[in-house]
């Protein structure tokens, strides 16, 4: 991987010589393309200066300061203008941020200097698990409660990220409100000033970037059933999610006639219209919130 990252690097500093003889930019600004909007690890990001720079894959630099793909449900950018000079790192993100960390790529070989900010899966902002315990005597809550109350789908969220949480300070019931200000991977923001068991919170929902991404939420795939993790399928078979780049839900019925079951490694046979489509596909009767379920895995492992 790493004589392939030199290599392309060598290739993005040519193209940016040849750049270079058609004329200095004179734009010192951030720009933001639209395509710097998307939270899609696979996506592509630059064109910081108009008609000067060019776009690289954000995986580039990401793996430049050692990056896996395991539990990354974003990666977004926080600052985007013409290059300068500097290694590429893993520098502070903003305060307040939900990123887990973020890397600067002063000279990405295209003429753009970058800062992204990754995020990734934690205890603290999984939106399977609760809130709550924010003032003494304060209960607990299940944080898909609010994205229910507020009529939002729960279906395909990767993260709910509690941004602010104190005693209950008004009126009860969840609605949307404005997120903070700055670059965030929020899709939205809601507020309830009194959740019924002592508390106030504000929440930040990230949501999935595609269909293939590895973190949304699945479930509910008849009236009882509960919801889970697409990626916990991989983690409880024993594979790694390190080399995962997309999890594409095959089927999800009612599996509570059935007892609970690992997933199992099955022949991916929805996908015989189109071989090779998958690296591999998992199955489950039960996965244990009564959901019957397949998967297909694509990874970028060899």
């Amino acid at each position: 991987m790493k004589n392939q990252l030199a290599g392309n690097k060598t290739l993005r500093a040519s193209f940016l010589v040849s750049m270079l003889a058609l004329g200095t930019a004179t734009a010192t600004g951030q720009a933001f393309s639209p395509v710097n909007n998307s939270h899609d690890p696979f996506e592509v990001i630059g064109g910081c200066v108009s008609n000067y720079s060019g776009y690289v894959n954000k995986t580039w630099t990401f793996h430049e300061v050692g990056g896996t793909l395991g539990n990354v449900t974003a990666i977004d950018v926080i600052d985007c203008r013409i290059f300068d000079s500097g290694p590429t790192s893993v520098v502070p993100c903003p305060p307040k941020s939900p990123y887990a960390y973020c890397i600067t790529n002063h000279n990405d070989g295209l003429g753009n200097r970058i800062t992204l900010g990754v995020m990734k899966l934690t205890r603290a902002n999984d939106p399977l698990l609760s809130y709550g315990g924010c003032a003494p005597g304060a209960g607990f809550r299940q944080k898909r409660s609010l994205l229910f109350e507020a009529g939002r789908p729960f279906r395909n969220v990767d993260n709910i990220v509690i941004i602010d949480c104190h005693a209950s300070d008004g009126i009860a019931g969840t609605h949307q409100v404005s997120c903070p200000v700055g670059r965030n991977p929020y899709a939205y923001c809601l507020q309830n000033h009194d959740d019924g068991v002592g508390n106030s919170v504000l929440v930040g929902v990230v949501n999935s970037y595609s269909a293939g991404d590895p973190y949304g939420v699945y479930g509910h795939c008849t009236t009882n059933s509960g919801y889970r993790s697409k990626a916990s399928l991989v983690t409880e078979a024993g594979r790694s999610l390190n080399e995962v780049v997309a999890i594409h839900m095959l089927f999800c019925g009612n599996g509570s006639f059935n007892p609970q079951q690992r997933p199992q490694v099955k022949a991916c046979s929805i996908d015989a219209a189109f071989p090779g489509t998958y690296s591999y596909c998992l199955e489950t009767g039960n996965d244990g919130k009564g959901n019957s379920v397949s998967i297909g895995v694509i990874t970028n492992a060899p």
